[in-house]
């Protein structure tokens, strides 16, 4: 009959692997790319993939140590620019894209204490996170833009979290431990102006 407020995922080593197919439409040939990140974060992540993204969970103990839980994350990114004569520069790598994802997730866990101290909390459910991103592209030799395009990505993931728990002070717990997040599939496409998907 408690509740459990948690913000995770602020402290890590994570590393992160995303397999992108596609087929060639003219050609028939399908294509494979892998992209893989390591990250190091200290109460903050810049993250590579939504299994890094720090979020925010609300989790029920049911009866005798069982939970059940969901964790969410909204995030928005408003870019402008305001006009200071000459040639717009493209937006720079330090000033995120246009944008928004969001993220969640559902979970169920068991929660042993071995003390008031310490104890063990393994958890597995399933999450989603769709994110997207505006563009605009520029030609580097003249400067122009050559256009506007959205780039919209979905994840789905099958979540397993074996986290330790260490509770120096009553009410409060630190958890800390490996967790897997494994690819389901998901969803790469981008978009015109006008709205017409161009690309998946």
């Amino acid at each position: 009959g408690q509740f459990i407020f948690g913000v995770e995922r602020i402290t890590g080593l994570f590393f992160d692997t995303q397999t992108i197919t596609y087929t060639d439409e003219t050609t028939n040939k399908e294509y494979k790319h892998k992209f893989k990140a390591t990250t190091f974060g200290l109460l903050g992540v810049d993250s590579a993939s939504p299994a890094q993204l720090p979020r925010f969970a609300l989790d029920y103990v049911v009866a005798q140590g069982f939970t059940v839980g969901a964790s969410f994350v909204i995030s928005t990114r408003p870019l402008s620019i305001s006009d200071g004569g000459g040639q717009q520069p493209p937006a720079p790598h330090t000033a995120n894209s246009d944008g928004h994802t969001l993220m969640g997730g559902a979970r169920i866990g068991y929660a042993y204490p071995f003390d008031s101290t310490f104890g063990i909390w393994p958890r597995a459910g399933l999450s989603y996170a769709s994110s997207t991103s505006e563009v605009t592209g520029t030609d580097p030799t003249t400067g122009a833009s050559t256009g506007t395009y959205e780039y919209r990505v979905g994840f789905g993931n099958l979540n397993l979290e074996l986290l330790g728990a260490l509770s120096p002070i009553k009410h409060i717990v630190l958890l800390a431990g490996p967790y897997l997040d494994l690819g389901l599939g998901g969803s790469y496409s981008i978009f015109d102006t006008t709205g017409t998907e161009i690309d998946k």
